[in-house]
C-alpha cells in the first residue's frame, strides 16, 4: 500500500511539469504534535531525544523532573516515564537541568542497555555518601550541589528506582549554577576507546568564574560500567588535566564564559563546537569556538572562532546537516541567530570545521549564510531549539507552546521555454520512472523476504531450557543469555508442535490429546518426509513449540528456522525433532502423567538408522561412484544393493540417529527417489540405456 502511494505522488509530481511552473519557495514546517503538560509556570521544557531505533518516539523532560515519553504519527500519545520528584531519594531536587540516554541504549545484552542519566540541583547534605568536589581555595558557602544521577529502564521502558547510581556531585554556589548539558559523542563506535565517554557542561558562576571548575567548564568522565567493575566514574586517561594535580582531573576545557551549548560537528572531527557567551575586550559576545580540549580561556580567547557576534545564538540549535528532506542544507553547520527580534535560521559550512590546526589558525572563515527567517509568530520565543531525528531531519521545538515542528523543502521545478521541446524529456523521464519502480518493486520484494524471516526469529523466543530445579522451563531471546520468561512445569495448560503454520500434534488436558510412543512415530515420518523435500530459493521451513500457561498467554519458540539454502537458527534438523519430541515427552508427564507410556528401546531401530547413514552417505557420493553400484555389469542383483560406506564418519549430523523409534517404512516415497537418481545417471551420461533399463527392471520387481 505504501508502495503504491509512493508511485502515484512520483508520477504526480512530474505530471505538475507539464501543467505549471512552481516557483522556488521557502522552506516549510509541518507540525507533528502539540505538548500541553507543563501546569506550572515556573518550569520549562529541556531537550528533546528520539528514541534510538524507535522512529517517532521521544523523550522529553522539563525542570519539574517529570519525564515523558512522546509518541508522534501513528503513536500519537503522552505518557510519563517516571517523576524525580515523586521518588523516594534521600534529598529532593530542587530542579532538573539535563538528561541525555547511554549509546548502548537500544542494544539488547550490552551494558549500557536501557541506562538513563539525569543531572539535577539539589540542597547540599552532611548525608551523602558521594565526594563531593569543589575548588579547595573557595571560601564562600557553597549550598546546592549539582548531581549526575544513573537509572536503568527495564524491557518495557519503566524506570527501575532500584537501580539508582549517583555518580558525580560537584559543589555550586546557586541554584542555577548546575549542569547545562550531559551528552555523549554520538559518533563514537564501541570499538573506538573513547566510547562512551560522557561530557558534562557546568555553568559559570559569576562569583567564582575566577576559578576553573565555576568558570563556565565542560568535564568528561566514564561512567561506571560492567566492563568497568566500580560504582562511580572513572577519569579517562587522556583526559588534557588529568595529570595535573591543580586542576580537577575531569576537566576537559574550562574559562569558556556561559556554555549554551556544545556537539560534534560530524564523525571526521575530532574537535569540540562550543556555543558560548563569552566575555571579551569587557563586552559579553556570543562565539562559536572550537576546542581540542585542554584550553583554559579565562585569559586567553580562542583561537580564530568560527562565529563572534552580539547577535544572539538560541541556546540549543548546533546541528550539522546530513539529511535528505532539505537538500540544499546538506553538510552545512545550522544554527539559530536572533536578528532584529526574529529568529533566522544560518548556515556554516562543514569544511571549515576538518581543517588541521594549522590551517585553522591562517584560515579566514567567512560569515554565516542567512537560509531562512522564521516569521511564524508561533516562533517568536526565547526557548526555540532545534534537533536531529533518527535520520538526522531537522526537528524545531518551540517550549514555550510545546510544539514540535519537522522542516521540509518543496520540490523545485522549473518552467519550460517551449512547450514542444518538453515533451521529449518528460517521455524519458516516465520511461525511465518506470523501469525504477519496475527495480524497486523487484528489490523491495528481495529485501523484504530477508527481512521477514530474520523478523520471525527477533519477534519469537529461540532457546528454551530446562530449569535446573526441574521444575521450571526458561525462554530465550535470540542472542540474550539471560531467560526472557519462566513458566513453571506446573503451569503450562497446552503445547503445541507446528510445522511452519501447520500443527502437528497438540497436548493438552483435552481427551486423546496426549503423546505416545505411537504417535510419537507419526511425527518423526511428518518430519522425515519434510526434510527430503526440496528446498527452493524462497521456502521457508520452520519448527516451532507453542505453549499455552494457565493464563492463556502463548509462547512461540522457533527452535528451527531456515529460507532456501540459508539457515537461521543453529542447531540442525534432526537435533531439533529430538528435541522437540523430548520436549513432547516431558510435557506430556506434566499433564496426563497416567497417559504416559513407555517409548520404545533404540535397539529396534538401528538396522534402519544404518541404512539411513549409508544411504545419505550413497547420495554424497561421486555420480561416478553411484553409477558403479547400480550398474547391473557390476552389480547382479539390486535387490541385495548396499550402499557404500563412502565418507561415513564425515557425515553431516543432519539425521536421526539418536531417535528412539524406527521410521515406518515408506515404499512409495523410496521408489520414486531412486527411479529419479537412475534418471539423474543417464542424462549424466553414467548409465547407457541398456543399463537404465536393467536396474529399472530390477528395481521395480524388487518392490513388488
Amino acid at each position: 500500500m505504501v508502495i503504491q502511494k509512493s508511485v502515484v505522488f512520483f508520477f504526480l509530481l512530474l505530471l505538475v511539469q507539464v501543467s505549471q511552473a512552481a516557483e522556488k519557495q521557502a522552506y516549510t514546517l509541518q507540525k507533528l504534535i502539540q505538548i500541553n503538560l507543563l501546569l506550572n509556570k515556573q518550569g520549562q521544557w529541556l531537550d528533546l531525544i528520539e528514541q534510538p531505533k524507535n522512529k517517532g518516539s521521544f523523550f522529553l523532560a522539563n525542570s519539574q523532573g517529570k519525564i515523558y515519553q512522546l509518541g508522534v504519527g501513528e503513536l500519537v500519545k503522552t505518557s510519563l516515564l517516571f517523576d524525580l520528584k515523586r521518588l523516594a531519594l534521600p534529598v529532593d531536587i530542587l530542579k532538573l537541568s539535563a538528561f541525555t540516554l547511554h549509546p548502548d541504549f537500544s542494544r539488547r545484552g550490552s551494558s549500557g542497555f536501557g541506562k538513563f542519566y539525569t543531572a539535577h540541583v539539589e540542597n547540599f547534605s552532611q548525608d551523602t555518601k558521594t565526594r563531593r568536589i569543589m575548588d579547595s581555595n573557595v571560601d564562600i558557602p557553597l549550598s546546592f550541589d549539582a548531581v549526575l544521577t544513573q537509572w536503568q529502564l527495564d524491557l518495557t521502558n519503566n524506570l527501575v528506582p532500584s537501580s539508582r547510581l549517583e555518580i558525580v556531585r560537584i559543589a555550586i554556589p546557586e541554584l542555577n549554577d548546575g549542569f547545562q548539558q550531559v551528552s555523549f559523542n554520538p559518533h563514537s563506535k564501541s570499538w573506538h576507546n573513547d566510547f562512551a565517554q560522557l561530557y558534562l557542561s557546568l555553568a559559570q558562576s559569576q562569583s567564582l568564574k575566577e576559578y576553573p571548575i565555576y568558570s563556565g567548564a565542560i568535564l568528561r568522565i566514564q561512567p561506571p560500567s560492567k566492563a568497568l567493575k566500580k560504582k562511580f566514574y572513572s577519569i579517562p586517561k587522556t583526559n588534557p588535566y588529568f595529570a595535573n594535580n591543580e586542576i580537577e582531573d575531569a576537566l576537559y576545557v574550562f574559562g569558556a564564559g556561559k556554555i549554551k551549548q556544545f556537539n560534534w560537528p560530524n564523525k571526521h572531527s575530532s574537535k569540540l563546537l562550543i556555543s558560548h557567551q563569552y566575555p571579551f575586550n569587557y563586552s559579553i559576545t556570543n562565539w562559536l569556538s572550537l576546542s581540542e580540549g585542554g584550553e583554559d580561556w579565562r585569559k586567553t580567547a580562542p583561537k580564530v572562532p568560527l562565529y563572534k557576534s552580539t547577535e544572539s545564538i538560541a541556546t540549543h540549535s548546533l546541528l550539522s546537516y546530513n539529511g535528505k528532506n532539505v537538500l540544499t542544507l546538506r553538510k552545512k553547520l545550522l544554527f539559530l541567530i536572533s536578528k532584529n527580534q526574529q529568529w533566522q535560521l544560518s548556515s556554516l559550512d562543514l569544511e571549515h570545521l576538518t581543517t588541521s590546526p594549522e590551517e585553522f589558525e591562517t584560515t579566514t572563515i567567512p560569515p554565516p549564510n542567512t537560509e531562512w527567517s522564521l516569521m511564524l509568530q508561533t516562533l517568536n520565543t526565547d526557548q526555540l531549539g532545534i534537533y536531529p531525528d533518527n535520520f538526522g531531519e531537522i526537528l524545531v521545538f518551540n517550549k514555550a507552546t510545546g510544539i514540535i515542528y519537522q522542516v521540509f523543502q518543496p520540490e523545485v521545478f522549473q518552467e519550460p521555454s517551449d512547450q514542444s521541446t518538453f515533451q521529449l524529456p518528460l517521455l524519458i523521464k516516465l520511461i525511465v520512472a518506470l523501469f525504477i519502480f519496475i527495480l524497486m518493486c523487484f528489490t523491495i520484494k528481495i529485501i523484504k523476504q530477508k527481512i521477514s524471516i530474520k523478523k520471525i526469529a527477533r519477534n519469537h523466543f529461540t532457546k528454551i531450557t530446562l530449569a535446573d530445579n526441574k521444575s521450571n522451563i526458561e525462554l530465550f531471546r535470540r542472542d540474550l543469555k539471560v531467560p526472557s520468561v519462566i513458566i513453571p512445569l506446573t503451569g503450562i495448560n497446552q503445547c503445541q508442535v507446528c510445522l511452519g503454520q501447520k500443527v502437528l500434534t497438540t497436548i493438552s488436558y483435552q481427551p486423546n490429546k496426549n503423546f505416545n510412543s505411537t504417535k510419537e512415530t507419526d511425527l518423526r515420518e511428518l518430519f522425515r518426509i519434510e526434510q527430503i523435500a526440496k528446498m527452493v530459493e524462497c521456502k521457508v521451513r520452520r519448527i516451532s513449540l507453542v505453549i499455552t500457561d494457565k493464563d492463556n498467554s502463548k509462547f512461540t519458540v522457533c527452535l528451527y528456522l531456515r529460507q532456501g539454502s540459508e539457515r537461521i537458527t543453529k542447531k540442525n534438523y534432526f537435533d531439533v525433532v529430538d528435541d522437540v519430541i523430548w520436549w513432547c515427552w516431558l510435557v506430556n508427564e506434566q499433564i496426563t502423567p497416567s497417559q504416559t507410556g513407555i517409548r520404545a528401546t533404540a535397539d529396534s531401530i538401528r538396522e534402519v538408522n544404518l541404512n539411513l547413514r549409508e544411504k545419505h552417505s550413497f547420495d554424497h557420493a561421486s555420480l561416478q561412484t553411484q553409477a558403479a553400484v547400480i550398474r547391473p555389469a557390476t552389480q547382479h542383483d539390486l535387490k541385495e544393493l548396499k550402499y557404500p560406506p563412502v565418507q561415513i564418519e564425515n557425515i553431516e549430523k543432519n539425521q536421526d540417529t539418536n531417535t528412539n523409534t524406527a521410521y515406518p517404512k515408506s515404499r512409495e516415497i523410496d521408489l520414486v527417489y531412486a527411479l529419479e537418481k537412475l534418471v539423474k545417471l543417464q542424462q549424466q551420461g553414467f548409465l547407457t540405456a541398456l543399463e537404465f533399463k536393467q536396474a529399472k527392471a530390477k528395481l521395480l520387481d524388487g518392490n513388488n
